[in-house]
């Protein structure tokens, strides 16, 4: 068993035995509660994504994991800070940066207490690291263009903390929609090894559309995730969910199945928002994964 607690509000990716690199193309799931559900529930989902074929389960960090897994680490923890600085000094003050660099050291710094090796030199379990989830997420692009130095300096704040040959990746968390998350900024900054993309309007799924941030990240030496889609229950105009008629399982089923063939043809990793253990509540972009998992099967076999 390797298990991992924190009181962090972070992310973590569990990726399941079978990838070897960072250039193989996988997919999976994001589950915010995954450590949560009790063992049967954790047990079910995992073994249910891994007979699929589906690699990675993203979660938020605070718990644990009876998988053979290796795990990508958001390090962001914005409750203190949002009292001390507020949403957007956080993001401007220099002591606020100066703050949160010295918790991301501390952090990759940290011996686990299992392992006995800070977590800077857990590559056989981590697979990346990103500073947030979302950053300045609400603020506005034209924020996240003023600021787009703080990912590539926080970037490298973890990359010098890694050290050399760390065989651990850093990444960027996303943002709302595709141009809000790929910046020529970010593809340029040395640090970062992965952008990563946050998008649900239906026109982000298009293969063509895909293909042209494909061909800046490969430009750039860069690589590319599609951290976070998915497809509505109900019939919300461009895939905005909440709210609306619920669609027909046959039209949410093929949603889903073409939006996730797009996203291969393109050949961009994804993880979908998200896979359920528990009874769908119809909410957001959530499917049982007896549902989901059933659909997504030939393409998560296929990669």
């Amino acid at each position: 068993m390797f298990t991992m607690r924190s009181s962090l509000a972070s992310l973590i990716y569990l990726c399941f035995v079978g990838i070897t690199s960072a250039a193989n193309s996988f997919a999976g799931s994001n589950l915010y509660y995954a450590a949560g559900l009790s063992p049967y529930q954790r047990t079910t989902l995992l073994s249910s994504m891994q007979s699929a074929g589906m690699k990675v389960l993203r979660v938020w960090l605070d718990g644990q994991s009876t998988a053979s897994t290796k795990l990508e680490l958001s390090l962001s923890g914005g409750d203190i800070y949002g009292q001390w600085w507020g949403t957007g000094y956080f993001y401007e003050k220099s002591e606020a940066i100066a703050a949160f660099d010295n918790r991301l050291r501390y952090i990759l710094n940290h011996t686990h207490k299992t392992l006995g090796n800070p977590w800077k030199q857990l590559n056989q379990y981590i697979f990346a690291f990103e500073a947030q989830n979302k950053a300045m997420v609400g603020k506005g692009e034209d924020y996240i263009n003023t600021h787009m130095n703080w990912q590539c300096d926080h970037a490298n704040t973890i990359k010098s903390t890694l050290g050399s040959n760390s065989g651990i990746l850093v990444m960027t968390g996303g943002e709302s929609w595709m141009t809000e998350s790929v910046k020529s900024a970010w593809l340029g900054c040395a640090a970062l090894d992965v952008v990563a993309i946050h998008a649900y309007g239906v026109g982000d799924f298009s293969t063509s559309n895909i293909l042209t941030y494909v061909n800046q990240a490969k430009s750039a030496g860069k690589k590319l995730i599609f951290q976070e889609w998915g497809a509505c229950y109900f019939n919300t105009e461009n895939n905005n969910c909440p709210a609306g008629t619920p669609l027909p399982t046959s039209t949410r089923n093929n949603n889903i199945k073409t939006w996730a063939s797009q996203i291969t043809a393109a050949g961009v990793p994804w993880l979908y928002w998200q896979v359920l253990p528990n009874p769908d509540p119809h909410v957001s972009r959530l499917k049982r994964f007896d549902t989901v998992i059933s659909i997504l099967i030939p393409m998560c076999r296929a990669r």
